[in-house]
């Protein structure tokens, strides 16, 4: 399901139903296309280290481990990421729905 999610996440456009939704993706294109991007591989890699561990046997906590672990990981590399890619965004909006960078 991590696969399928990765590959999908990376494509989809600016919502306020899925996705990485920060504040920052939400009032800046570039932040919501590369983090999403990010995003994407991340669960792309999590997916191929749920099914690697499973064929190497891993069964119970060792593959919860695995999994929460790399959600914490995509999770706070996701929001970081979001962050920096609208801090550099010269089109960015200070908020969803502002009309203009009001600094």
């Amino acid at each position: 399901m991590l696969l399928i999610m990765g590959n999908l996440l990376g494509k989809i456009r600016s919502n306020f139903m899925f996705g990485v939704r920060t504040p920052w993706t939400l009032s800046s294109d570039l932040s919501w296309n590369r983090t999403h991007r990010l995003a994407g591989w991340l669960f792309v890699c999590g997916g191929a280290a749920m099914l690697c561990g499973a064929v190497a046997g891993l069964r119970g906590v060792p593959q919860i481990v695995i999994l929460i672990g790399w959600l914490v990981v995509t999770l706070v590399a996701s929001t970081a990421y979001s962050y920096v890619v609208w801090r550099n965004d010269p089109h960015r909006r200070s908020h969803p729905g502002a009309e203009s960078v009001q600094e």
